[in-house]
């Protein structure tokens, strides 16, 4: 499988953090995009790149699309 930049919404949750983790092991490039409101930024894989915004901003999560985004598992 190639390399890929993929977004996780919801990353710093139970599941969104072993997808997030599962991802990064694969070699991926992620990006977590979490308001930290029920997750925890202790989950997100170190070699993942957290975004603290909540999806419900479009500016925000916007700018992290507009940085090419490959895949995006939406669990938040």
């Amino acid at each position: 499988m190639s390399r890929r930049r993929v977004l996780v919404t919801g990353g710093a949750g139970l599941i969104g953090s072993r997808l997030a983790a599962a991802l990064v092991d694969d070699g991926h490039d992620v990006v977590v995009v979490d308001a930290l409101s029920a997750g925890d930024a202790d989950r997100v894989p170190a070699d993942a790149t957290l975004v603290e915004t909540d999806v419900r901003d479009a500016d925000a999560v916007a700018r992290v699309l507009d940085e090419s985004v490959d895949r995006v598992y939406h669990l938040a």
